[in-house]
């Protein structure tokens, strides 16, 4: 796990800003290990507490049914599609609300992810091949510990999203390539598929973690501008 002190500083080298509320957790995302910088939507992840073992179906369909509801507005049952209700069927607990014949959305996107910082020892195609599996969903960079790179794969890295750090031995970070600020919406099939594999790793890693270990292996808080080691997943 990397520094407080360091990861805060990638963060306002790719960002130019550290975001009020931001934690940041190194998980896997689409098969990418990472440092994710991250904000909670906490009305849902209070609501998604209080309903208990809340988790929705990690399958594109639901999201992309979900996304047809209106939040908190009532919808007709007789109104969808077959293939609909099927999903709705699916659904579990407390995604949505039976009244009078309608159904409306409860469920959420639980969290923002600001941005995605993948950790090399070398800057390779198949680093930057890695780092681009996750710039549809948020801004990416790579950092790049070693006492140099190519050239050559800099000037190749800037045709791709990705954004790169260099880190040389007892030097801080600089960036050598800007990342792109793509037009990243959460709210999407996939994107909100993301953010709840995200967040459902952030439960897992509360669960089955000793939490003043997992506050130092895992993820540390930025909260109000101030970082600080995470005590617990529902803190901010």
């Amino acid at each position: 796990m990397a520094s407080v002190d360091r990861l805060r500083q990638l963060c306002e080298i790719l960002l130019h800003e550290v975001r009020p509320g931001t934690w940041v957790h190194e998980t896997y995302v689409r098969g990418v290990r990472a440092y994710v910088f991250y904000r909670l939507e906490q009305s849902e992840v209070a609501r998604r507490q209080a309903a208990e073992h809340f988790s929705l179906p990690d399958e594109l369909p639901v999201f992309r049914f979900l996304l047809t509801l209106p939040l908190n507005v009532g919808v007709p049952v007789r109104s969808l599609a077959e293939r609909e209700r099927k999903v709705l069927g699916q659904l579990p607990p407390g995604s949505v609300r039976f009244q009078g014949g309608t159904v409306e959305r409860l469920a959420a996107v639980p969290l923002r992810a600001d941005l995605a910082v993948v950790s090399a020892r070398s800057l390779s195609k198949r680093v930057m091949a890695r780092a681009g599996r996750l710039c549809a969903y948020m801004t990416t960079g790579v950092w790049v510990r070693a006492p140099r790179v190519d050239s050559l794969r800099v000037l190749e890295s800037q045709s791709l999203p990705a954004g790169v750090i260099l880190e040389e031995r007892e030097g801080d970070p600089r960036l050598l390539v800007a990342p792109r600020h793509l037009n990243v919406v959460a709210q999407t099939p996939s994107g909100w598929r993301c953010m709840e594999q995200i967040y459902r790793s952030l439960n897992t890693a509360s669960a089955t973690s000793d939490r003043s270990q997992s506050a130092h292996s895992l993820s540390a808080g930025v909260g109000s501008n101030t970082w600080g080691p995470r005590k617990a997943f529902s803190s901010s």
